[in-house]
């Protein structure tokens, strides 16, 4: 049965090529096919009380992609990638969200692509539905894709170079603002739609010394007509103390400024500051660090989705109420704190401690996102192999908030477990 199924994906990969591109033959384009997957399953429960919205539910969650890259000669490669439970549509319901085990999703095509690889200039180009890959937003195998455009050069070792284009993305939840209605000349279901109906435009450059002087550092600049204008600097700098002790420093800053679409309707550029030291060695790991971001009289945005590709505080604090990196009302600071414990570079044991709070000005009409707030995290990974890794965390948030206790609401209070196992090839 496999070898039907690996035949199959090979001979989709191959005929996905261009004659006019002097491709080779059907059967040598079989043999220089390689394969990439991972198979996810998830036990989520999720419980909030106290708050305006109240959740309570449980959810199987299984994930599955495949890939398969097909060298068709002269440079030239086709990348697929098959995805079950595409936009969520596949979650398994337990308690709370239904009885109903979904065996009717279909895999679709994730990604889909012509790369070219100019080996004599370090340089790549990518062209179709491809992961973003960005700063702003989150690239795991969650992450968000589009129809993208990209250059990449690494002809200067340790320095990469990039610029892109996107022309559209996939309605992932976790996009900005996804459920923030924006009207206007023309009215679009969603913040995230009134963004992405311009392209974005980007670059960056990313340095990576840490071997020869521990520093690497990002760059990235991105634009969207007529809509808003990003940019984001990452630096970082680690010191090897000794042989087995290594301690680090990290700062980020992420901005924006809008233009007059969106400012008319209140939402305002944004910036976020981060920065955070490590301590690793003899087993042991911790981080302290600090955040702040947003604004008490409008919504702001510091990434495009989920929590990007950044230095975040806690598990879900910096999606909760009034704290979302990725568009919120609120004035944001936490200082965040972890430590943790690996047994024979197995098994980490680990911690979270976030305390904060959001502020919102008095003129506004909902400030239930403001107030004082904490999460505490439990985290447990075991690293089977390097393929398969088990994974859990207990994450709990509250919120303290004058708005909601005098409307009779009692303290906001936020539970969230996880059970994973991941499996990668």
């Amino acid at each position: 049965m496999s070898k039907k199924i690996t035949l199959s994906l090979a001979g989709f990969a191959a005929l996905s090529s261009f004659a006019s591109l002097n491709a080779i033959s059907l059967e040598d384009a079989i043999k220089n096919v390689d394969f990439t997957g991972a198979l996810r399953y998830r036990y989520d429960t999720f419980r909030t009380k106290g708050a305006k919205v109240q959740d309570d539910s449980q959810l199987h969650k299984m994930r599955a992609q495949l890939g398969s890259v097909a060298n068709i000669g002269d440079g030239f490669k086709v990348v697929g990638v098959l995805d079950y439970n595409y936009d969520n549509a596949a979650n398994d319901g337990g308690y709370g969200a239904g009885s109903s085990t979904k065996t009717d999703q279909p895999f679709y095509l994730r990604e889909a692509y012509l790369q070219y690889d100019a080996t004599d200039y370090g340089t790549s180009i990518m062209l179709g539905r491809q992961s973003l890959n960005t700063i702003w937003t989150d690239n795991s195998i969650d992450g968000s894709v589009g129809m993208v455009g990209k250059i990449i050069n690494q002809s200067l070792e340790g320095v990469t170079l990039a610029a892109f284009a996107v022309d559209s993305v996939n309605n992932d939840p976790d996009f900005v603002g996804f459920e923030e209605p924006v009207a206007g000349n023309k009215t679009f279901s969603s913040l995230k739609d009134a963004i992405f109906a311009q392209n974005l435009y980007g670059a960056a450059a990313i340095i990576d010394y840490s071997e020869q002087a521990g520093v690497t550092g990002q760059l990235w600049v991105g634009y969207v007509p007529n809509r808003t204008t990003l940019y984001a600097v990452d630096a970082s700098y680690t010191l090897a103390i000794n042989d087995q002790l290594n301690w680090g420093l990290q700062a980020q800053y992420l901005g924006n400024s809008t233009e007059d679409f969106l400012k008319n309707r209140n939402i305002k550029g944004g910036s976020l500051y981060t920065v955070a030291g490590t301590l690793e060695g003899y087993g042991f790991d911790g981080t302290l660090g600090y955040t702040a971001y947003g604004k008490d009289d409008a919504t702001t945005f510091n990434v495009l989705e989920d929590m990007g590709d950044i230095i975040t505080a806690g598990q879900e604090i910096q999606n909760f109420n009034g704290s979302s990196l990725h568009g919120s009302l609120g004035k944001n600071q936490f200082v965040f704190a972890s430590a943790g414990y690996t047994f024979n570079d197995i098994v980490r044991v680990g911690a979270d401690y976030v305390f904060g709070g959001t502020k919102v000005a008095k003129n506004e009409n909902d400030r239930s996102g403001a107030g004082k707030k904490q999460e505490i995290v439990g985290r447990v990974d075991y690293n089977y192999s390097e393929k398969l890794v088990f994974s859990g965390f207990y994450s709990y948030i509250t919120q303290k908030s004058d708005f909601l206790s005098n409307r009779g609401f009692d303290d906001s209070k936020q539970t969230n477990i996880r059970l994973e196992a991941e499996y990668k090839f």
